[in-house]
Order: C-alpha cells, then structure tokens, then sequence
C-alpha cells in the first residue's frame, strides 16, 4: 500500500500582536490524494478543494478582521495558494509520488 499525501499547503502566517512587531512563521499542513483518481478532472476537483480547505483552515478568514489583519490573511492565502499551485502541477503533470518539501 502507498501512502500519498501532498505537504502542500506551506504558508507565512504573519501575526501582528497589539501594535508590535510582525512576525512571520512557515506552517504546513498535509493534504492527502491516496484516494484520488488524479489522471480524471474529478479526481483534480477534489484534491484542488482540499487544498482549498487546508488554506482556509491555515490562514483564518477575513470575516470580522481589522483591516490590517484582513490583508495579512489575503497575503497569506495568496503564499499558500501560489506554493500549491506548483505543487499539484508538478503532481497531476507526473501523476507519480512526487517528495514535496516547502522551506
């Protein structure tokens, strides 16, 4: 059996703390494919969607946010979303486990 999953999702959090410095942190999640048929479209749906999720989940949401906390969410989402992006072409391009490292 092979274990497949996408460490995908590698974002800079950055915290603003009561008007202090800013502080920027790499967190990474997994998002497993095992189940996936990536060679259909519904397969790359599905797994799109979960990194999705995982982004969501890793980043927050703008709901409610000062402005400022609301811009660290969208640059944050924007990170992440470009990190998984070339992640899961280079993974449905070759459609073979593939050892994924963020930094």
């Amino acid at each position: 059996m092979t274990f497949r999953s996408l460490a995908t999702v590698a974002a800079m959090a950055t915290l603003s703390l009561l008007g202090g410095p800013v502080l920027a942190e790499t967190v990474s999640t997994t998002v497993r494919y095992a189940d996936l048929n990536l060679d259909s479209a519904a397969g790359r749906d599905q797994l799109t969607a979960r990194v999705a999720a995982s982004i969501r989940r890793i980043c927050g949401t703008t709901d409610g946010q000062t402005l400022s906390v609301a811009a660290d969410v969208r640059r944050c989402r924007q990170s992440a979303h470009s990190d998984a992006t070339l992640k899961v072409a280079a993974l449905t391009s070759r459609n073979a486990d593939v050892l994924l490292a963020s930094r």
